[in-house]
């Protein structure tokens, strides 16, 4: 009679995660980060042409206020995914 043993399973790094896993989670992240920054930039860009058209002060200032509000969620989303400095 033979004994069968299952075989070795190496634990994760030092962390407890498996680096595959890590890895897979960091290529998710930035493809989904360059997708959503990329949108974000368009509709910015957008926004800056239509303001060129509002005749309303106030409208303009609105649609700038947008812009810089993108500007900003596009680092948050940068510093958030890939720890990137301000």
């Amino acid at each position: 009679m033979e004994l069968v043993t299952a075989p070795r399973v190496e634990p994760p790094d030092e962390g407890g995660v498996d680096p595959v896993l890590m890895q897979e989670r960091d290529r998710i992240a930035s493809q989904l980060t360059d997708r959503l920054v990329r949108r974000m930039y368009a509709v910015g860009l957008t926004l800056q042409r239509a303001s060129q058209h509002a005749d309303d002060p106030d409208v303009r200032d609105m649609l700038a206020t947008a812009v810089t509000d993108l500007d900003q969620a596009i680092c948050e989303v940068r510093k958030i995914v890939f720890d990137v400095p301000d």
